[in-house]
């Protein structure tokens, strides 16, 4: 019998149980890792639109709802990729080991190869900001624009009103509040926030969503965020970032002008390593710009989309 007839005859053979059980085993493994792969996202996307794609994260505290009238007008010519982290807001919560924004950073930037998203521009509100900054300088092939919305590379000088704070000096203050957020109920979370509202928006309306999204959001989740933005500082990482950034601070909330241009010095020293950078600062709004001020805050984006 020659070698020819013998390969033919093997090859006519029906395949047998362990290779039946080897082709069950690859479809059940492909199926758990990816089912594995969405429960472990630390976010949820809503797309809506069509057109060039742009990706909005929202803050602490916070989900898409406060770019509702800001998406309403972008997703007419653009497509809006809404981020909802996690725990903060309406979005349930979910549990994580290891650090979260860097976490959060890596995912976004797997979400954009596996959507084949081409540059999309990334607008970010405070924390959001941050994230938008970090994948940006960590990813600029990836990256288009971004859009900063009162939100630095490094949250703790705000409060300690020096950009020479260093991570390490925060790390006490950071755990502090790290355990009393993680103390916290929803409504006491709601209750704290209420007593710095006036920071955080100037209309009523504005407030009123701001203590709702606060009251849905889940303390130990804002607490980890807390503690991590107090002791996160890229501010080195800055000039890695390859595209226009543009910054949009609130300085409302200062009553002084004096304070206000103190601000905006402590500003422009953390964002100096970005070489195309445009920072304006929103007249008559608080921390949530995009809500104090609808109009000056859409005019702002829409401008900067289109150059």
């Amino acid at each position: 019998m020659s070698t020819k007839t013998i390969i033919n005859k093997n090859a006519a053979k029906k395949p047998g149980f362990w290779t039946h059980f080897a082709i069950s085993l690859t479809i059940v493994a492909g199926v758990l890792a990816g089912n594995l792969k969405a429960e472990e996202r630390q976010f949820d996307v809503e797309v809506r639109g069509k057109g060039p794609a742009v990706i909005l994260i929202p803050g602490l505290m916070s989900d898409q709802r406060l770019w509702q009238q800001s998406a309403e007008v972008l997703s007419q010519d653009h497509q809006l990729h809404l981020i909802n982290v996690k725990g903060l807001g309406q979005t349930a919560s979910s549990a994580h080991q290891g650090h979260l924004l860097q976490t959060l950073t890596e995912q976004l930037a797997d979400y954009i190869r596996q959507h084949t998203l081409h540059q999309p521009v990334v607008i970010g509100h405070s924390m959001g900001s941050f994230l938008a900054l970090n994948l940006a300088s960590q990813h600029p092939e990836l990256t288009g624009k971004v859009v900063a919305v009162d939100g630095l590379p490094f949250l703790a000088p705000i409060f300690t009103q020096s950009n020479q704070t260093t991570a390490a000096q925060m790390q006490p203050q950071a755990a502090q509040l790290q355990a009393l957020y993680q103390a916290m109920s929803a409504e006491q979370l709601k209750a704290m926030t209420k007593q710095g509202i006036h920071i955080q928006a100037v209309t009523p309306a504005a407030q009123r969503l701001v203590l709702q999204m606060a009251a849905s959001s889940d303390p130990k989740r804002t607490g980890q965020l807390v503690a991590e933005l107090l002791t996160s500082d890229i501010r080195s990482k800055m000039p890695a970032i390859d595209d226009k950034v543009l910054f949009l601070g609130a300085n409302a909330g200062l009553p002084t002008r004096e304070q206000q241009a103190q601000a905006a010095k402590l500003y422009r020293e953390q964002l100096a390593g970005i070489q195309q950078l445009e920072l304006e600062f929103a007249p008559r709004a608080r921390h949530f710009i995009m809500l104090d001020q609808p109009s000056w805050f859409l005019s702002k984006v829409q401008a900067f989309l289109k150059d």
